[in-house]
């Protein structure tokens, strides 16, 4: 959202960001184990969430400009999408399990 926001507040005036952005961080930190409850989430935490939505947001909204890069097919790019954000992000998570930030 906050790129959206960014990308299209410029050229509309009465935009305003989503408000609920943090909350649904929070929730999102909660569900992956990183807090105990939604309303004492760590900063970290909520960092390492927008890591993870920014990574895929980044290859959403790139998606035509990285399939003409890659020469790519567009079930192609997916496929290596997940396979590209699962070894970005997955083994930092394992190397943490159980623990709450």
């Amino acid at each position: 959202n906050l790129v959206l926001f960014r990308y299209f507040g410029k050229t509309r005036q009465n935009s305003r960001p989503d408000l609920q952005v943090p909350e649904f961080v929070s929730d999102i930190a909660r569900s992956m184990d990183l807090a105990t409850d939604g309303k004492s989430v760590s900063v970290q935490a909520k960092m390492q969430v927008l890591a993870i939505m920014n990574a895929i947001h980044n290859f959403v909204s790139g998606k035509s400009f990285f399939l003409s890069m890659l020469n790519l097919e567009k079930e192609e790019y997916i496929r290596e999408v997940k396979k590209t954000l699962k070894f970005i992000l997955i083994p930092p998570f394992k190397a943490t399990a159980g623990t709450v930030a």
